[in-house]
């Protein structure tokens, strides 16, 4: 997203070109799977806009989503509050756990004793100052290693197929709804 007002949004698409799109009192907010409040978006965020209505002249957001930077990768030494996970290309990347961290198998809610070594996952959360570790804010295990999940876009974590953090498409729990706009910038 480039810009934000009271009443639009701006976002660059992946070609590079950039669109406006109205928010009213009636678009919802979401960071991951939170609702938020229009406020918590700021430029710089990616996003994905649910128009509401696609065929519409003027683009209007039904809603906006906040996408968390996301990462798959193999665990190893787990511990206590975090694990280490290494991508497709080797890099490796501290993941710490908390309390509200989100786990999921095989796209069924768990708990944290679902973690293993060895385990293929997808971690969801904010990237530490370091640019390349992650607080987790969910877990997804039960994915095959080198597969592409339905809600990332697979080893690595990346679209443009680079190593380290990256955005990821629609949460383990969100499938993109059939208005879901391309405007994912």
């Amino acid at each position: 997203m480039t810009a934000v007002t009271d009443t639009s949004i701006t976002v660059r698409r992946f070609d590079g070109s950039t669109t406006t799109v109205a928010v009213n009192a009636g678009t919802e907010y979401t960071r991951d799977t939170a609702k938020v409040a229009k406020s918590d978006v700021r430029s710089g965020d990616r996003v994905v806009v649910r128009l509401a209505d696609p065929q519409a002249a003027k683009a209007t957001a039904a809603a906006v989503r906040i996408v968390l930077p996301s990462i798959a990768g193999t665990m190893s030494d787990l511990q206590a509050g975090s694990f280490t996970l290494t991508d497709r290309a080797g890099f490796r990347h501290k993941v710490t756990t908390t309390s509200s961290t989100a786990y999921s198998r095989d796209g069924a809610s768990a708990d944290r004793s679902v973690l293993q070594n060895g385990a293929v996952v997808l971690v969801a959360g904010t990237v530490a100052a370091n640019g390349t570790d992650l607080t987790a804010t969910r877990v997804a295990t039960g994915l095959r290693a080198g597969c592409r999940d339905r809600f990332g876009p697979g080893p690595g974590g990346r679209r443009d197929g680079g190593s380290g953090t990256g955005p990821a498409g629609p949460a383990p729990d969100q499938t993109p709804a059939a208005s879901d706009s391309p405007l994912d910038a």
